[in-house]
């Protein structure tokens, strides 16, 4: 069953409808959902459609909520029978993306990616978990970069622990890991599926990874020569790669960093952008990034879970779609049972 969009704006206690264009885009590494939309009105308007950046809103589908938060921009024109106005804008994580942090001591120490999130959200965005504590080990020392903004400072975190920062429908943000649900109704050729590509990218694989870096504390060489390593034995050539610790590190979290890399840059060398129809699912749900969804697509040599990534929904004249961006779990660091690298290429992986 196809489910045509219904998009309608809610600003100033008012329900605005009647959009001749509508977008939305989220996504699974994506801190703030962005939206656009466009409305042309033929009849006396003065008044009518003012929604001047900052004004404050809720992109509706069907009655559900896509993306709270304000207008960056309007754009009002006309022309000798129609008027135009087309406004965009973003979830209100975005105050945390573009504003710089504010802090008395600019430092924590013994703390969690969540706690220092919450400390620093100063514009109550509102940064939320549900992992376990184990997800999100303490920190044993953490500064603040120079004009750097809340989500930057966040987001060396959440990259040094493998985290996600997904920007939720009411604006707030999730701290999150690479997902193992599964929400969305199969893709299937013939079915569902009404376009569809994939790439199979090994250039940025490589036969071993090497993460450098140093502790906060200690002055002898272990403590300022740290390296960990990862080998991809499926890469037959000598192509090493070094990387260097953004943050203070030890043995274990240098190997950690050195394997979760190797495992993202095989994910990302298996991708697929599907397109089809409405903006939800079979089962009427919208989908939802950093979830798993089963492709079988024998055209594009896949038949296989992947996680979706990002989500990108628009509506016009022609109808309403979806365009999914899926990457293979292990690009976003997923768990999942259903993920295992054998699935494609048989890589051989050796941690020794």
């Amino acid at each position: 069953m196809i489910f045509d969009a219904d998009v309608s704006v809610i600003a100033g206690g008012s329900n605005w409808t009647a959009w001749k264009r509508a977008s939305v885009q989220y996504g699974a590494k994506q801190a703030v959902r962005a939206f656009a939309l466009t409305v042309t009105d033929t009849a006396d308007w003065a008044g009518k459609w003012d929604f001047m950046p900052g004004t404050e809103v809720q992109v509706m589908e069907g009655g559900e909520l896509m993306v709270k938060g304000f207008i960056d921009k309007m754009t009002p024109s006309y022309e000798a029978k129609n008027h135009h106005v087309e406004i965009g804008g973003r979830s209100k994580g975005k105050d945390s993306v573009d504003s710089s942090v504010e802090h008395d001591k600019g430092e924590f120490r013994d703390k969690n990616i969540l706690q220092i999130a919450k400390d620093l959200d100063k514009q109550n965005v509102g940064y939320k978990s549900e992992l376990a504590d184990s997800d999100m080990p303490k920190l044993e020392y953490f500064r603040i970069n120079p004009h750097e903004t809340v989500f930057e400072a966040i987001e060396r975190i959440a990259r040094k622990q493998h985290l996600l920062l997904i920007g939720q429908p009411d604006g707030g943000i999730k701290i999150d890991k690479g997902g193992t649900r599964r929400v969305n109704a199969p893709l299937i050729e013939g079915e569902n599926i009404i376009g569809a590509s994939a790439t199979f990218d090994e250039s940025d694989k490589h036969s071993e990874y090497k993460v450098k870096g140093q502790k906060v504390f200690g002055g002898n060489r272990k403590a300022i020569s740290i390296i960990g390593t990862a080998k991809d034995k499926s890469v037959k050539r000598n192509r090493p790669k070094t990387l260097t610790h953004e943050t203070a590190t030890d043995e274990k979290d240098a190997k950690k960093r050195a394997e979760a890399h190797r495992d993202r840059q095989f994910g990302e060398s298996v991708s697929a952008t599907i397109r089809v129809r409405g903006w939800r699912d079979q089962n009427g749900q919208h989908y939802q990034p950093n979830t798993l969804i089963h492709v079988r697509s024998p055209l594009i040599k896949l038949d296989m879970d992947l996680l979706i990534s990002d989500v990108n929904c628009t509506m016009d004249a022609s109808g309403s779609f979806t365009s999914l961006q899926l990457v293979h779990p292990k690009a976003l660091n997923s768990k999942s049972a259903n993920a295992s690298a054998s699935d494609v290429w048989n890589p051989d992986f050796d941690n020794a």
